[in-house]
């Protein structure tokens, strides 16, 4: 196929959202109010955060958000020839392969699938794979997924602490973790 004929695009986006909640009050409060609701507003940019329920694995997110895809797209799972998942490892089946896992809940039975964690540069180079192997080979269509449920080996009050570091800035990170006193925190998971 030659490349320089064809197009390589996004046709549609889906996406899931755990419907639990956590505003900035209740994020203040599980920090012993040692960052105030106004600082995790102004300087953190949060009001309030999604918190996953037991039943959002990461696994499951990822084909919740899969479904509303297809559902966004009006594509049958079933012409889907390729699913690639960017998860995060801290998954509900640890030794499953994700994009597996998601390839048979959806029902996308025709396609292959895999797993790419590289960090940083994971999403971009998923649609690098994505678009290579639609290149040169008969893929029409490519499902890349993004599931994360923001460290949930840790309890779940802690999972809402570990986010401020998530999102600031490497200093305000450091700052937040001094603030939360990291050897009370270490006692408080090891517990």
């Amino acid at each position: 196929m030659n490349s320089t004929n064809f197009n390589v695009g996004i046709v549609g986006t889906g996406i899931y959202i755990p419907s639990g909640r956590m505003t900035s009050a209740e994020i203040s409060k599980a920090t012993n109010d040692q960052w105030s609701k106004e600082a995790i507003e102004q300087k953190l940019g949060i009001i309030e955060k999604s918190i996953p329920g037991k039943e959002d694995g990461t696994q499951e997110m990822g084909a919740r958000a899969a479904l509303d895809c297809l559902n966004n797209t009006g594509i049958q799972a079933t012409d889907i020839d390729l699913i690639i998942s960017i998860g995060e490892e801290w998954k509900e089946y640890p030794l499953t392969t994700t994009g597996i896992y998601i390839q048979h809940r959806i029902g996308a039975i025709n396609a292959w699938a895999f797993d790419l964690q590289q960090r940083c540069c994971t999403t971009v180079a998923a649609m690098k794979i994505a678009k290579d192997m639609i290149l040169i080979h008969p893929f029409r269509l490519c499902l890349i997924l993004l599931q994360e449920r923001e460290q949930s080996f840790y309890k779940e009050t802690m999972d809402t602490i570990f986010y401020l570091e998530r999102i600031s800035s490497p200093m305000e990170a450091w700052h937040a973790m001094q603030a939360l006193n990291l050897a009370e925190l270490k006692n408080q998971l090891l517990a």
